[in-house]
């Protein structure tokens, strides 16, 4: 009797432990039984950069779903996959916009409902969007641009900059905000450029007029290589040089030009 009694219990406990460990694995997988409480849309971004999967989405300030996967289409925009509940529909003409938590903070996207009453079914896709606002382009465009220079399952291509500080091995490329390489290696040639050699996915096909440029994630973050695509039809071969590229922008020469009044200036 007493043996017949333990192992009751014994058996009431592994008992007990298995439905735990199932329930802890449902949670985990977040698998449902009886249909899921949530949904995905997708997001066309012309860059994406600083959102990454598991950045919150935000509806008036008010945290509603997460960033469930980014992917790169062939037409080098970045497709951002959103989880978002159920209770929450959307019509067609919502507006999906990159933001920053404060100056420095994380970026997240925020939805702007529309009132179309044209509602977005599942895996539809919110075409209006917002990318994130680059304080080196707006620095660049009113300081009069930044510096250019004209002139296995993965291949390389170099890129010929004049400036690339804060650029390194390891360094990530990007396109459209979708970080798509690394940068592998940089080095400096007879007449003084850095030469920067880039790691891509074969997938990815370049022609001879894509423009590289040295970007910084948010306001004092790292500093990364993102590339624009051109049109030219004439493909980059494995090896082959950018040459169309656009140097790290100089906040503090930019400063000391507005403050001073320019350089080199000379007195009497």
């Amino acid at each position: 009797m007493n043996n017949r009694t333990i192992e009751f219990f014994v058996g009431c406990f592994v008992l007990v432990g298995l439905l735990a460990v199932f329930y802890l694995a449902l949670q985990v997988g977040g698998a449902r039984f009886f249909g899921s409480d949530s949904y995905e849309l997708q997001a066309r971004f012309s860059s994406i950069s600083g959102v990454n999967t598991g950045s919150r989405i935000e509806i008036a300030g008010v945290p509603v779903g997460t960033v469930k996967k980014i992917t790169l289409n062939d037409n080098y925009h970045a497709i951002a996959t959103l989880e978002l509940p159920n209770h929450i529909q959307l019509d067609d003409d919502t507006i999906a916009s990159v933001r920053t938590s404060g100056l420095i903070g994380d970026r997240f996207i925020e939805l702007s409902p529309g009132t179309s009453g044209e509602r977005l079914v599942e895996g539809g896709t919110i075409v209006l969007t917002e990318t994130a606002f680059s304080l080196e382009n707006a620095l660049a465009n009113f300081g009069g641009g930044a510096a250019r220079s004209i002139g296995v399952d993965s291949y390389e291509l170099k890129a010929r900059f004049s400036s690339i500080n804060g650029i390194q091995s390891g360094s990530s490329v990007q396109v459209g905000g979708v970080q798509v390489g690394s940068v592998i290696d940089v080095e400096l040639n007879d007449n003084f450029y850095a030469i920067v050699t880039l790691e891509l996915p074969e997938s990815l096909e370049l022609d001879d007029d894509t423009i590289a440029s040295v970007k910084t994630a948010g306001l004092i973050g790292g500093r990364f290589i993102e590339l624009s695509p051109g049109g030219s039809g004439f493909a980059l071969e494995p090896g082959d040089m950018i040459v169309d590229t656009e140097s790290a922008l100089d906040i503090e020469n930019l400063i000391s030009k507005f403050a001073l009044g320019g350089i080199d200036k000379e007195e009497n």
